[in-house]
């Protein structure tokens, strides 16, 4: 989708008015962010902003909950027979690591045994079952493996041996996966919210940037089928 409207016009106001709209109604997963990075790697900025936003509260008048919990929940709580008081012990937060990682692997095996869940992968649906425990040390290093950024022997330890993706294309590959999961659990659209893309008109090489940058875009929606990308701009720029 398409905004387009000259200075002041309410773009950005629009954009989170329709955030707050689909987060009121649990209708997806809304991603933020500004394009007035110098970076050249796209794929990998909206990745960080993605992860940002959701570890923003889902929806503040109902609660502190992030978005990322309630997918941590959702996955959690996804296993149709599953007895919710097997939860318990990994939100408990009174386990040792290794014991915490062999309950976590074997609550993703019996996730992963659903039809839904068949193509989702396999470390993504264990780091965010790590999130469960509610503990802030465990959160820091899940949300490095969610950056595709890497882990020291340690990290990986504490996340059960989660091996980190950082290849270059590594990024835009975890953005895919996050949005099929939310399909599969909700049926509901990963959402990305891109304002401010004129402000790449500042930049060196601004239509080289421009071009990389709406590449990027149209790759992800390439990729996944349920994403919806707004992109907010001046109308002359673009």
């Amino acid at each position: 989708l398409l905004l387009l409207g000259e200075a002041g016009s309410g773009k950005t106001h629009l954009l989170r008015a329709f955030r707050n709209w689909a987060h009121s109604r649990g209708r997806g997963y809304f991603g933020y962010m500004q394009m007035t990075s110098a970076t050249s790697e796209y794929g990998r900025y909206v990745l960080n902003n993605l992860i940002d936003s959701l570890d923003q509260p889902y929806y503040e008048p109902e609660g502190e909950t992030s978005g990322l919990l309630r997918l941590s929940t959702a996955v959690a709580e996804s296993p149709r027979d599953l007895a919710f008081d097997r939860l318990d012990p990994i939100r408990g937060g009174e386990l040792d690591h290794d014991c915490l990682a062999k309950l976590v692997d074997a609550l993703a095996d019996q996730i992963v045994m659903d039809d839904r869940f068949n193509s989702i992968d396999f470390d993504l649906i264990r780091a965010l079952l790590f999130l469960q425990g509610n503990d802030p040390r465990i959160k820091g290093r899940v949300l490095k493996y969610l950056r595709c950024e890497d882990l020291s022997d340690r990290d990986r330890a504490l996340l059960g041996g989660i091996v980190p993706r950082t290849y270059d294309d590594a990024p835009r590959w975890l953005v895919q996966r996050l949005g099929e999961l939310m399909a599969a659990l909700d049926s509901v659209p990963l959402i990305l919210g891109v304002d401010q893309l004129e402000d790449i008109y500042n930049l060196d090489d601004a239509a080289g940037r421009f071009r990389r940058a709406m590449g990027t875009l149209c790759d992800l929606v390439s990729r996944i089928p349920n994403a919806v990308v707004v992109v907010s701009c001046l109308e002359d720029f673009y």
